[in-house]
């Protein structure tokens, strides 16, 4: 996952510094880690032939 922009606390304090820390490295990361696995799940599934083309 790249690092942002900017710092954490950049959007303080509207957004404290520890919620976009978490977002980030937690629910963005997560996003990122099941959007992969689904790829790779895809591609299996296509080189089996078992997704229609």
């Amino acid at each position: 996952l790249p690092d942002l922009p900017y710092g954490y606390d950049a959007l303080a304090p509207i957004i404290s510094a520890e919620i976009m820390e978490l977002h980030h490295k937690k629910h963005h990361q997560a996003y990122v880690t099941g959007v992969n696995k689904a790829l790779e799940q895809y591609a299996e599934a296509e080189h089996k032939g078992d997704v229609p083309r």
